[in-house]
């Protein structure tokens, strides 16, 4: 199938016209001509813009070499060729200098299909270069753009470390009005001597490894010594071949958010020591309270009242207990259970003054938040004092005569009273037991139908938590309360 291709002839003989016409067709062309002879409609036809121009080199009153000369001024990139019956030498380089794609002559046009093909490859390629070119030209203008307008620090330097492209963020940042004015320098030539060295031996190394380092966070001392924080991504610019050519950076002033965030520790600082004061002196008010209930009991001569008082004093303790672990905690939003019930059953076994009952704990590490800790506190307090007081009593016919079946049933030596207190966690509940091996609880005993304050204050502190009491007893053999409760946030 012939190319279509729009042929301006500029040739006064028609003979010799129509053989070039001839040559393009053998060649594979389907020309579109048209034919010119002098200046004014040379300049006419040169409107449409043809895709190729045959010139005779001499004509009566135009030339080759004249077209040529109205071709270049035009800025008309249109491939030509001389067409003469005689050129010399002379004239054909001259040709060639002024931008000719190729000469012919006339007795010689079975070249002239090969020299119009080469003559139209070669303008497809320069068009395809000044189109590369203008995209280059378009990106770079783009990135100029963009580097002089974006608000972080942007720069390029050599495998020496020299810059050799700096935005207007980042000569800011260095104290220079004028980016040209780092060109060709380095970190040792603008910034303060220890960040120059420390920042240049730290390029070197991401020169040396090829590997980037991402956000990193850099003081760059200002122009009049303040500190100037910025997190800087730095990497290594690679050729074609993988060879490291030099180094790019790209920097960000985070100083306000630095200062913002040191404002904030500081402020949480402070926030934290005066909550733990609160705490310490909660707890200490309600060590205070603790020993006039002390005093107020030991100044009673009836037992019972006595005994209400120091029951209310283990509360007391127990919530003081608390407080003083937030005191002490890192966190002032949660508390770790087994180390607030470490320092609990130690305080009930001071206060069981007759030290009878042995408290063995089985604690995995739990933590709670304030809202869970107290009411955990206040169960457990009840449920160990209620055992020490009524589970062990001798003299009760309850735990006396409990150790004697033992002893004469299996042959074994008098059993210590035990308190067992586990804590764990299973999922997202948490799981606290209080067991003991004393009398165990009567039979048809219901812990809901319970009428002592203390069990009463369980089932109410239960409910609070949103768990679940369940109670497992056998006469003689000791009781076991359960208390699963969710994790709260």
């Amino acid at each position: 199938m012939s190319l279509p291709l729009s042929v301006l002839i500029i040739e006064d003989n028609n003979s010799d016209l129509e053989l070039m016409l001839y040559e393009l067709h053998r060649a594979g062309y389907d020309p579109h001509w048209r034919q010119v002879q002098g200046e004014a409609q040379y300049l006419a036809a040169l409107e449409s813009v043809p895709e190729l121009i045959l010139a005779d080199y001499r004509l009566p009153q135009f030339s080759g070499l004249r077209a040529l000369q109205l071709l270049n001024e035009r800025g008309l990139d249109i491939p030509f060729i001389i067409v003469s019956g005689t050129i010399g030498e002379d004239q054909a380089v001259e040709a060639m200098k002024q931008g000719a794609a190729d000469y012919l002559i006339k007795d010689r046009l079975a070249r002239l299909g090969l020299a119009a093909r080469h003559a139209l490859e070669k303008k497809r390629l320069r068009e395809e270069k000044r189109a590369a070119e203008l995209a280059l030209l378009n990106e770079r203008d783009l990135l100029h753009t963009l580097m002089d307008n974006i608000p972080d620090a942007i720069y390029f330097s050599d495998s020496a470390l020299r810059f050799t492209r700096v935005n207007r963020a980042h000569a800011r940042a260095a104290g220079y009005d004028d980016p040209e004015q780092l060109i060709g320098k380095t970190d040792l030539d603008i910034y303060p001597e220890e960040f120059a060295r420390q920042a240049f031996a730290e390029e070197q190394a991401i020169i040396r490894s090829g590997q980037p380092s991402i956000d990193q966070v850099e003081m760059i001392p200002g122009a009049s010594g303040e500190e100037r924080w910025f997190s800087a991504t730095k990497a290594p610019v690679l050729d074609r071949q993988g060879t490291v050519t030099g180094l790019v950076g790209v920097s960000r002033e985070i100083t306000e958010r630095v200062r913002a965030e040191r404002q904030i520790e500081a402020d949480l600082q402070e926030k934290t020591a005066l909550l733990q004061e609160v705490h310490h002196r909660v707890k200490n008010n309600l060590a205070v309270i603790a020993a006039l209930l002390e005093m107020q009991a030991n100044a009673s001569q009836d037992e019972q009242v006595r005994a209400a008082f120091r029951i209310s004093q283990g509360r007391i303790q127990a919530m003081a207990h608390i407080h003083n672990q937030l005191y002490r905690s890192h966190s002032l939003a949660r508390i770790d259970l087994a180390a607030y019930i470490k320092d609990l059953t130690g305080d009930i076994i001071t206060r069981d003054l007759l030290n009878r009952v042995e408290i063995r704990l089985d604690l995995q590490q739990v933590y709670l938040n304030v809202d869970q800790a107290v009411p955990c506190g206040l169960i457990l307090n009840e449920l160990m004092t209620n055992a020490i007081q009524h589970a062990f009593l001798p003299g009760s016919g309850l735990k006396s005569d409990a150790l004697a079946n033992r002893k004469n049933l299996a042959g074994l030596e008098t059993e210590q009273p035990l308190i067992t207190v586990s804590l764990r966690q299973e999922n997202d509940r948490r799981i606290l037991q209080v067991s003991d091996n004393g009398c165990g609880l009567p039979e048809q005993w219901d812990v809901k139908q319970a009428k002592t304050l203390g069990l009463k204050l369980v089932t109410r502190l239960v409910g609070q938590l949103g768990g679940e009491l369940a109670v497992e007893s056998a006469p003689q053999l000791g009781s076991s309360f359960y208390i699963t409760f969710p994790m709260k946030t």
